[in-house]
């Protein structure tokens, strides 16, 4: 299982999240940032479970502001 941290703060809402991995990223209506699926909207941080995938640390990587951690 790999962790995935979504730092909300740092979230611009350029959405690249939500388009390569729509099954852990969507955007909030509300402020235009990225959540993770199943988590309430926050300015802070949140955290998923999520089973090993490859691609997913592909998302991490190509976030422009680095607001995604997997580890």
């Amino acid at each position: 299982m790999k962790t995935v941290l979504l730092n909300r703060k740092k979230c611009i809402g350029c959405a690249i999240c939500a388009d390569l991995f729509p099954d852990v990223f969507f955007m909030d209506e509300e402020d235009g940032k990225a959540c993770l699926t199943g988590q309430l909207r926050s300015t802070g941080k949140q955290k998923l479970q999520q089973p090993d995938d490859p691609e997913i640390v592909q998302v991490a990587d190509k976030c422009p502001v680095n607001a995604i951690d997997v580890v």
